[in-house]
């Protein structure tokens, strides 16, 4: 109990800390009878638009909670994990994390769920927790936090969940899922509800929509995934938000793939397996999962080359969406023999084709980073959406869309009994 309280002063301070835990008590004193409210606010905002959450649920919560939890599945939103009673994963070492990870899936499968994602509580998590993860049943997780810029300079409360948060800047990290170990990485986009309505007193519908629109906008013309997350008990004052937030993600062109958490990883681990060989003939021969995406920059041989496109509007930088073929023109980049494989295994799953060889060999793009590192990752992209020289690549969201879309919740606790558990397990 010392520890939570502790917690919640470090990231909260004295006065926001004792605001909050007043309105704790308020919206929990409710419990079960706010959570069927709130789900049908859920089904109400976005169930016309077909689009389904994924909740991370803390197994603690389910003896008493069960049937609310079966009604959110029965609707079609998705369950993953969020521990057993919302511990803090960092403060844990590596075989205490293990136990939360077992026990919590074990107590989500005999109640009936298949939770095949983990959420770490408070979004904490350290090289323990990766560790734990994989030796864990789990497919992929959810805790890496992408901060973007959503117009706020004076906003020194999100400084305090830089200890728990692990905090990225959008300016270098890449809002895609991370597949370099066996447990996948997929990101969250911030700001989340609890930066903005609780730190930033951004509590208005239209600061609210500004803030999640430009960061979806932002993440769109990148071709990237964007992750809201949001927390169950503030839904009642988000509602509107989210839902016009939807409606635009909805008409967005290119288009967007709405999708659960579950939808992206298993997509990401099939497109992953995607395969290029050179043929006798001197092109590629392409094998890519159904409803792949192809884009061609023709740039320099539009009449020669004779690539059958679908439209041509640009879809990202000078590439354009191309009819699905498992032949293609032999346009692939040439990598200096001094850089590190790394650098090859990262093209191929931004869905370049890549190969060694010396610069001039070919008309091909060429690359020579000795150091690759993660940091060259977004100057490299750039470079080659504008590249004027052909190229082909097999994009990264399937049927057509540039960029994706998720929403998850996170339920830690119903009631105040549930939240009194909380803080005992902290």
């Amino acid at each position: 109990m010392l520890n939570f309280f502790r917690h919640f002063l470090q990231t909260k301070g004295p006065g926001h800390g004792l605001e909050r835990f007043l309105e704790v008590v308020w919206r929990f004193t409710r419990g079960g009878r706010r959570l069927d409210h709130i789900i049908d606010l859920v089904e109400k905002t976005l169930g016309s638009h077909q689009v389904r959450i994924t909740f991370f649920v803390s197994a603690g919560v389910i003896g008493r909670h069960r049937s609310r939890i079966e009604r959110l599945k029965r609707l079609g939103h998705e369950i993953g994990s969020h521990g057993v009673y919302h511990s803090r994963m960092d403060l844990l070492d590596r075989s205490r994390q293990l136990h939360v990870l077992e026990e919590s899936q074990i107590l989500l499968e005999r109640a009936g769920f298949d939770p095949q994602g983990f959420r770490s509580p408070y979004l904490s998590y350290d090289q323990g927790t990766r560790e734990a993860l994989e030796s864990s049943r789990f497919l992929w997780t959810s805790g890496r936090v992408i901060l973007w810029d959503w117009g706020s300079d004076n906003c020194l409360c999100v400084e305090r969940l830089e200890p728990l948060y692990n905090l990225l800047s959008s300016e270098e990290e890449i809002a895609l899922p991370d597949r370099r170990n066996e447990v996948l990485d997929i990101p969250v986009c911030a700001p989340d509800d609890e930066m903005l309505y609780e730190r930033c007193r951004v509590r208005d519908t239209d600061g609210l929509l500004r803030a999640w629109t430009s960061v979806f906008d932002a993440v769109h013309q990148r071709g990237e995934l964007c992750q809201i997350l949001f927390h169950p008990e503030r839904f009642p004052y988000t509602d509107a938000v989210i839902g016009s937030l939807v409606e635009r993600v909805s008409n967005s062109r290119p288009p967007v793939w709405m999708a659960t958490l579950r939808e992206v990883g298993e997509w990401w681990r099939e497109r992953g397996n995607w395969t290029w060989t050179r043929v006798q003939s001197g092109g590629l021969e392409v094998t890519a999962p159904e409803g792949s995406t192809f884009l061609v920059n023709a740039a320099g041989c539009e009449d020669s080359c004779q690539i059958p496109v679908r439209s041509t509007c640009p879809f990202l930088g000078s590439f354009r969406v191309a009819e699905p073929s498992a032949r293609w023109p032999a346009w692939t980049i040439t990598v200096s023999k001094r850089s590190p494989e790394s650098l090859l295994d990262w093209l191929k799953e931004e869905g370049f084709c890549a190969e060694y060889g010396d610069a001039g060999e070919e008309a091909n793009p060429f690359l020579d980073y000795p150091g690759f590192d993660d940091k060259d990752k977004r100057a490299i992209l750039q470079k080659l959406d504008s590249v004027q020289a052909p190229l082909f690549r097999l994009w990264r969201w399937p049927n057509e869309c540039l960029s994706a879309f998720c929403i998850s919740g996170d339920i830690c606790a119903v009631d105040l009994r549930d939240f009194i558990d909380r803080m005992l397990h902290f």
